[in-house]
């Protein structure tokens, strides 16, 4: 493989990992809720990095000017875990940076007053990167503060307050004549079980059929439903609401295909799990 080949795979590697934009930014968890700003002030944020606090995704020293915190922003929203910025730290910022940082987070301000804040860089901002920031992320304003141990509880704080439900990254290169996005999946998302306030399922196969037992959570059985083909059975199951979960139904979707096909090719099945499903 030629140096060139080499080179451009490179690239397109790094188009499917976030942060999509390269910056000063020490990523420790990207699927955490909680990212950190340090107002130029860079041991701070290598500080607050290498303590790993669970719930910090990433952390980062601005030290530059508007351009900064207009990829500041672009790196934000392109990762729908983060639901928190702190900002903390006494560093000298520039005052454009400074200025559009506080007018891009005050929602008393038009998109537009933000906009202008912003000013003309090589990768301006748009009102809906302004509106999607607002919706997505909750400004905490720690300036002045550089004792770390503080900054760290405030982070476990926010963290423990917000549900870690990543969805994806947005990788800059979607279709911007139709606003269509390309949102790459994190890979080993975790996955906090909640209980269907349905019940739950046990999946079987029977000689002829599947069969589908449904429980309420107190562990009663409320009714069995049989059949052949798993999406008659989801179905049913949806429409008649007895799962009440997106999860849940995906899940039993799964379940089901993995039944319809053992009992097509006569093999045995065995459910993935009783109280989850």
């Amino acid at each position: 493989m030629s140096l060139f080949s080499k080179f451009t795979d490179l690239l397109k590697a790094r188009r499917d990992e976030w942060p999509f934009i390269r910056g000063p930014y020490y990523v420790i968890d990207p699927a955490a809720t909680v990212a950190v700003i340090t107002l130029g002030d860079d041991k701070l944020a290598t500080d607050l990095a290498a303590l790993a606090t669970r719930g910090l995704c990433m952390t980062c020293p601005l030290t530059g000017g508007r351009g900064d915190i207009e990829k500041l922003v672009h790196t934000l929203i392109g990762n729908l875990s983060i639901q928190h910025l702190i900002c903390a730290g006494d560093g000298e910022l520039h005052p454009a940076a400074l200025n559009a940082l506080q007018v891009l987070f005050s929602k008393e301000q038009n998109c537009q007053m933000a906009l202008d804040a912003a000013g003309k860089t090589k990768m301006p901002l748009t009102p809906e990167n302004v509106a999607a920031l607002r919706k997505q992320v909750q400004f905490t304003d720690m300036r002045g503060c550089r004792e770390a141990d503080k900054i760290v509880v405030r982070i476990r704080e926010l963290a423990s307050s917000t549900t870690r439900s990543t969805t994806g990254f947005i990788a800059p290169d979607g279709d911007a004549s139709t606003a269509e996005k390309r949102v790459i999946v994190a890979d080993n998302l975790p996955h906090e079980f909640i209980a269907d306030k349905a019940g739950y399922f046990k999946i079987s196969v029977g000689k002829q059929r599947i069969v589908v037992e449904h429980y309420n959570n107190k562990d009663e059985r409320q009714r069995v439903i049989e059949g052949l083909q798993a999406r008659s059975i989801y179905l049913t199951l949806i429409r008649n609401g007895w799962v009440s979960r997106l999860d849940h139904a995906a899940c039993l979707g799964r379940e089901l295909t993995r039944a319809e096909v053992a009992l097509q090719a006569g093999t045995a099945y065995a459910q993935s799990s009783t109280t989850a499903v």
